[in-house]
């Protein structure tokens, strides 16, 4: 079987001002039958909490859907926010594309 995987990029500041554009590619992923949402986080220098919870929002929204978000390539300042808010257990985290590659679709 084989996952159908829809690829989010993020990049620059992850803020309020770019949540609802966020949330929409979700819905869009969704809507297209994706298995699995994967964020890719490679060029993202920031989020705030505004992005958090942007971002937990999109996870609820995949979990209702039966379906699985994942993140990959978290820099140290997103990685410190999702412990600061005890929020990095509920997020599937790979080190890179590579690593979900390689245990996801292998």
């Amino acid at each position: 079987m084989s996952l159908n995987v829809s690829v989010t990029k993020l990049s620059g500041v992850f803020d309020g001002t770019k949540a609802g554009a966020f949330q929409s590619e979700v819905r869009q992923a969704l809507d297209a039958n994706a298995d699995v949402v994967l964020i890719d986080c490679q060029e993202l220098s920031f989020m705030d909490s505004s992005g958090l919870g942007a971002m937990i929002v999109a996870l609820k929204m995949v979990r209702s859907a039966g379906k699985l978000l994942c993140l990959c390539a978290v820099n140290k300042q997103v990685g410190m926010l999702l412990d600061l808010t005890d929020t990095r257990r509920v997020f599937q985290i790979f080190a890179d594309r590579a690593e979900f590659e390689q245990k996801m679709l292998n």
